[in-house]
């Protein structure tokens, strides 16, 4: 795939259609992978930066300041970017990448995760616990419901089908339907709620459930192309 150099332009910079015309407003800012080299929102991507050393450094959160680099949370699209030597070419610079830096991002969006569950949990606006979980929901209080991948399966599935049910009769003016994940071990949910461990956690609606949200759909994105790049590897091998 031939990839071009993308011109240098402001962050703010109006994302326009392939016929230069303006393109039609959208839910907030677009980006453009610089490897796909197609826009989507600024929040559903990877943003790096260039240190004033040269380092590529991931922005997770988007606070660093600097020019942008932007990829799709998608582990194997961010080895071809180093491998192309794609962030060079968007910065027009020399720029040194770590070596680990796949690994590293992976650990950075799990971390983040984390650690948006205790600023909920302290913010007094997250519970953990299947009782309280189950409550939350069923109250419409629930934007998202974390449960750990490692937790016992019959009380996952129960949660689940007493969040899909809640969904299909709760008016949405009623309160939220909540979105349901299965991330992380027992004992890391429980560490961000400062306990052993914790199964079931459910945040609520505002600003934190909004990052949170987006920051597991990284994940997903990022691990499960990851997942599925290795399976087809091996299924090659097999062959």
């Amino acid at each position: 795939m031939q990839v071009t150099t993308p011109p240098q332009q402001d962050e703010r910079s109006e994302i326009r259609r392939g016929d230069g015309a303006p393109g039609r407003k959208t839910a907030g800012p677009q980006r453009r992978c610089l490897v796909t080299r197609a826009s989507r929102l600024k929040g559903g991507l990877l943003r790096f930066v260039v240190s004033p050393e040269g380092m590529l450094v991931p922005d997770l959160s988007e606070k660093l300041p600097g020019r942008g680099l932007y990829v799709t949370p998608d582990r194997a699209l961010l080895e071809t970017a180093i491998a192309k030597k794609l962030f060079a070419k968007a910065a027009r610079q020399t720029v040194e990448v770590p070596e680990d830096l796949p690994a590293r991002v992976d650990e950075l969006l799990r971390r983040r995760a984390l650690d948006l569950i205790g600023f909920a949990k302290r913010a007094g606006q997250a519970v953990a616990g299947f009782d309280r979980v189950k409550s939350w929901i069923e109250q419409g209080r629930a934007a998202l419901v974390v449960q750990a991948a490692d937790g016992s399966e019959g009380s996952r599935q129960r949660l689940a089908g007493i969040a899909a049910a809640v969904g299909e009769t709760l008016p949405e003016s009623a309160g939220h339907h909540p979105k349901l994940v299965e991330m992380f071990g027992q004992a890391e949910l429980g560490a961000a709620f400062g306990r052993t461990t914790a199964v079931h956690v459910a945040i609520a609606p505002g600003g934190l459930a909004k990052q949170l949200t987006s920051t597991t759909e990284q994940i997903l994105s990022y691990e499960t192309a990851a997942a599925a790049q290795k399976a087809a590897a091996s299924e090659r091998k097999t062959r």
